[in-house]
């Protein structure tokens, strides 16, 4: 081994720097659900959501669960169906910057019409009415945002 192939000679990895900006830009960047938003409405709707792990295979929620909170996936990728048609024949598969179980914003009170489960590992946030409320001023971009997310989805449904 020659002097430069010492370890005292490698240089070590650097950590991975995380810049909470560059994050959330990318977040109102590429997801629906945060389109409009100040970066401090982000922040302030980040910190008062809840972050969960997804694994490959586990189910997020299922048909008749209460709806209590909505998700943003963040990494990783989850199928939505329905039993028929069953896991292999989901209705949609959602990748990073897709949000789903958003009824739970307009009605906690509702129960789950769809499957949701992971396909992929990952990470989303989630955040239930109640938790809106520490985050005021992100509150009625977020409704305003389900609102055309939902009103967008009915329409092609009925064109179909």
């Amino acid at each position: 081994m020659s002097e430069l192939d010492s370890p005292q000679n490698v240089p070590a990895k650097e950590p991975v720097k995380f810049n909470a900006q560059e994050l959330i830009s990318r977040l109102v960047s590429a997801t629906t659900i945060f389109k409009g938003f100040a970066t401090s409405d982000v922040e302030a709707l980040i910190a008062a959501s809840k972050k969960v792990k997804l694994k490959a295979g586990e189910d997020i929620f299922l048909v008749g669960d209460k709806a209590r909170e909505m998700f943003v996936l963040l990494s990783g990728e989850v199928i939505v169906w329905t039993d028929p048609p069953g896991r292999d024949q989901p209705l949609g598969t959602l990748s990073v910057g897709s949000h789903f179980g958003e009824m739970a914003i307009i009605n906690s009170q509702s129960e789950r019409t769809t499957n949701v489960s992971a396909s992929k590992d990952g990470l989303a946030i989630s955040f239930s009415p109640l938790r809106l409320h520490d985050a005021p001023s992100a509150e009625p971009m977020i409704y305003r945002n389900v609102a055309r997310q939902l009103a967008d989805r009915l329409a092609s449904i009925e064109k179909k």
